[in-house]
């Protein structure tokens, strides 16, 4: 799929260079939304495992398990879908000394937080295709909201619309971040609402990916803007937020940990 879009979009790896010197100052900001959807989530897969497991563990943890599962999904090493790596490496740690039920329930959370995702999607589509009918926007909204009634099942109903509502903020940061990208980088002319419906298509199509979401956006976002040049340009600069956000999450989790240990250290000496 990613070699056919390469294929269809005659893209280089020159022209993205090209265009963060001509635009660093709106890739910046754009990345910067991104990075505040990237927390949000990470808060949301965490009330999911507080949740699941009756346990609470630091949010510094998650933020960690977040950027170093995002990393090795960048590359491919997903664990069946996106972020499959990162609840594995949950199970493995934190989890270790539980039981086997826990350790599953750990490996599941990761799946069930994608499938919130996807429910948040799919209400926001419906709700937007009252207002830009579209038979297929129907049947993925009423596919997503059918998970629901799994969610809850697992989920007590507080925690269930804690994690979906945190869900609408974060698709739609992640929705303006990249309309930003298509409005002011590649100087294209859309309306932010129309831009808002192709993105959820592409966030709810962006499950069976295991690069990080890449080519299934494009997918996404070509269904309703035909333009599979620039599509995949968002789609490239989307993926590449990813792996800066996860490497600047991890540094924040190295530096706090590390003033957390120095503090320790001096609390012990007193």
């Amino acid at each position: 799929m990613i070699y056919f879009l390469y294929l269809k979009t005659s893209f280089k790896v020159s022209q993205i260079k090209d265009f963060y010197f001509l635009y660093y100052k709106e890739l910046i900001l754009a990345n910067f939304i991104t990075l505040i959807a990237f927390f949000l989530k990470t808060y949301r897969w965490k009330i999911i495992v507080d949740n699941l497991l009756n346990k609470k563990i630091d949010f510094l943890k998650f933020i960690y398990l977040t950027s170093l599962g995002s990393l090795l999904n960048a590359v491919g090493l997903s664990i069946i879908i996106s972020d499959g790596i990162k609840s594995t490496i949950l199970s493995f740690d934190d989890l270790k000394q539980d039981d086997k039920i826990s350790k599953i329930k750990g490996i599941l959370s990761s799946y069930g937080d994608r499938i919130l995702g996807i429910i948040a999607a799919s209400i926001l589509l419906l709700f937007l295709s009252i207002f830009y009918f579209n038979f297929i926007f129907i049947i993925l909204g009423i596919i997503g909201i059918s998970f629901s009634f799994l969610a809850v099942k697992y989920l007590d109903f507080k925690t269930f619309t804690l994690a979906v509502i945190i869900s609408f903020v974060s698709h739609l940061l992640d929705a303006f971040s990249t309309y930003l990208i298509f409005v002011l980088v590649l100087k294209q002319s859309i309306s932010f609402y129309i831009w808002v419906l192709a993105h959820l298509i592409g966030s709810i199509f962006s499950v069976f990916s295991i690069f990080a979401g890449l080519g299934t956006r494009t997918i996404g976002l070509s269904y309703i803007i035909n333009n599979v040049k620039n599509n995949f340009y968002i789609d490239i600069f989307y993926y590449l937020f990813q792996v800066f956000n996860s490497l600047i999450s991890l540094i924040f989790f190295l530096f706090i940990l590390l003033i957390k240990n120095i503090l320790k250290k001096n609390y012990d000496l007193q």
